[in-house]
């Protein structure tokens, strides 16, 4: 089973990103695979494939270990792509504030996971929300120019008051999320 740790947004942060995704698509809806209104989650540890077992080992570690974290804010603002060179860009993104609180829950969370043989991500955490996935650099002028336009907008705020462990479906159209567990936040 594929699975990952996130947060889940609030849903009028959701639609404000979903309205700026109609933007964008107009522009180039060919080259870039976008995120969905289901897909629009804030990452903190991709653990990919793992077994039901494993799963049940990561819920109890995030039920001893959430609870010890205070709700924090989370402030969305600003766009951009990855890598930062504009002939290999893989993922254009919505940035997501550095807050001392999500960067500590974060960290956290990759330090406890190592214990179950979950390795950390080789690149350093930058929080963000992934808008699409690039297909073809030959054709992303207009797109960049567009999140250009948009690099210092605001996309919201909302207060962080639980994380949720989901299961990633690939499928033909796109990947399916499905919540397994939910952990509050002190």
């Amino acid at each position: 089973m594929r699975t990952f740790i996130a947060i889940d947004l609030d849903p009028a942060i959701k639609a404000t990103l979903v309205d700026f995704l109609k933007r964008l698509r107009k522009v180039n809806d060919r080259d870039i695979s976008w995120s969905s209104l289901d897909g629009l989650h804030l990452t903190l540890k991709f653990l990919g494939e793992i077994q039901p077992e494993k799963v049940d080992r990561v819920k109890d570690t995030l039920v001893r270990l959430i609870p010890s974290f205070p709700t924090f804010p989370l402030v969305l603002k600003g766009t951009g792509y990855f890598p930062n060179n504009t002939k290999f860009i893989r993922v254009l993104w919505a940035g997501v504030f550095e807050q001392p609180n999500l960067m500590n829950l974060q960290r956290e969370i990759v330090f406890h996971l190592q214990n179950q043989g979950f390795l950390s991500e080789e690149h350093p955490f930058h929080p963000h929300l992934t808008l699409g996935r690039v297909k073809s650099v030959l054709k992303l002028a207009d797109v960049l120019n567009e999140l250009e336009r948009y690099q210092y907008s605001d996309f919201g705020q909302m207060t962080v008051s639980k994380i949720t462990l989901f299961e990633s479906r690939l499928r033909p159209l796109g990947a399916v999320y499905t919540p397994l567990a939910e952990f509050s936040l002190s």
